[in-house]
């Protein structure tokens, strides 16, 4: 299933209207902004806290490229501002966002992002819902794998070449995040006659606000050829990684 971690964000006014600059029009018109956390998360087992509004940045663009540009704290905005903004009549694209779009463990990154246009003398109306843009990996062994490796590490290589690594000491509980697109996964491990192997997949097409839980199994433990699988929990679907001989006297 998909995580989602949503905030919306409403800017609520009187009246509405959508269209573009004319050359030579004059005139202002007010923006009063509200910003309201929300949280939606399906079948995480660790649900990320979502970051209080007065912590996002609030940026507002003109979408023609005359060179305005202003950004905010949204706590200062509503504080020092009075949560509106006068703006010179246009195109405008207002932008929430928390984080920095890097990749890494427990860097979540919210992004949203919406166009609106400012008449003369009017409020325009907008909501602008921002959401985690990236995609979150987690990662996990069964009973039957920890019982049967010694030892056991799955590396996760993003298309940008970040590199995150889940060892067996250190696993449980850590939240990886990349950029939506491919990424590829490697597992190491260790028999207990000391022979080490890999195995590898490529996740293609990710996309934002999924949640890839990446559950390693072994055939159950039995001894003889077994397969090793993992289970992607936000498709349900369960790839052969590498076929393995379990069976210690070989």
């Amino acid at each position: 299933m998909t995580a989602k971690h949503l905030l919306a964000i409403a800017a609520f006014a009187l009246t509405g209207c959508s269209g573009s600059h004319t050359p030579g029009e004059e005139g202002q018109g007010t923006v009063v902004l509200g910003l309201t956390p929300q949280s939606q998360t399906v079948v995480v087992t660790k649900a990320a806290a979502v970051p209080a509004a007065e912590d996002f940045t609030l940026t507002i663009r003109n979408a023609v490229g005359n060179g305005y540009e202003e950004s905010w704290p949204f706590g200062t905005f509503l504080s020092s501002l009075g949560g509106k903004k006068t703006l010179d009549i246009g195109s405008y694209t207002a932008v929430a966002e928390h984080g920095d779009n890097s990749e890494g463990f427990d860097k979540p990154y919210y992004y949203g992002s919406e166009n609106f246009t400012i008449r003369d003398g009017e409020t325009t109306p907008v909501r602008l819902t921002a959401a985690i843009a990236n995609v979150k990996i987690t990662v996990g062994y069964t009973d039957a794998f920890t019982g049967y490796f010694t030892d056991y590490t799955t590396t996760v290589t993003s298309a940008a070449g970040t590199r995150l690594v889940y060892a067996k000491a250190d696993y449980d509980g850590k939240e990886g995040f990349v950029r939506p697109g491919d990424f590829d996964i490697e597992v190491a491990y260790t028999k207990q006659n000391g022979t080490r192997g890999t195995a590898t997949y490529t996740v293609t097409g990710a996309t934002a606000r999924q949640h890839y839980k990446l559950t390693y199994n072994v055939n159950n433990g039995e001894v003889g050829n077994a397969t090793i699988t993992v289970t992607f929990s936000d498709e349900f679907e369960e790839i052969v990684l590498d076929t393995i001989e379990l069976n210690d006297q070989q």
